[in-house]
């Protein structure tokens, strides 16, 4: 099967439990990255499609974790959008971390579901949550959260 000049065999995106495979026939996002690499987010991972060998490997950090979106930002950094774990970013660095929701804290993230993650013409990237309204991120120090009903932001900011 070939598509945007990239051949995929229909076998090896049909063999879930198999560990060259694919992990779940539910597939929530596929995103092309600068480096020509394509990842599959799943309900259980995030899959990274070998094209040399036409089979998938998995990263490791986000096993079992239920990712709905995912997003290569203008710097590099990876951002995962996830059901219920917020939002986890492997920088460019190969660092990882996660930013979660903390009722005790107002500056937290608004809410753990994450559905969408979107980056704008001025590179600000923006969470669309599941019940805690839109998140904007500026990619300095704040996030503003933009709930139901408001109009204004509420400052925001992850931890470094």
């Amino acid at each position: 099967m070939t598509s945007c000049g990239i051949r995929v065999k229909l076998s090896s995106v049909s063999r879930p439990g198999d560990s060259t495979g694919i992990d779940d026939s539910n597939i929530f996002a596929i995103t092309r990255l600068s480096t020509g690499e394509l990842l599959f987010a799943t309900p259980i991972g995030v899959n990274v499609y070998n094209a040399a060998e036409d089979n998938f490997t998995r990263i490791p950090q986000l096993v079992n974790v239920f990712v709905k979106s995912i997003l290569e930002d203008y710097l590099g950094n990876l951002w995962f959008a996830t059901n219920n774990e917020g939002i986890w970013c492997r920088a460019k660095s190969g660092q990882w971390c996660r930013y979660v929701n903390n009722p005790a804290d107002s500056n937290s993230l608004s809410y753990n579901a994450v559905n969408y993650i979107y980056e704008d013409r001025k590179n600000r990237l923006w969470f669309c949550t599941d019940g805690g309204g839109v998140c904007l991120w500026n990619h300095r120090d704040t996030l503003g959260v933009i709930s139901r009903g408001s109009k204004r932001t509420k400052p925001f900011t992850p931890p470094k």
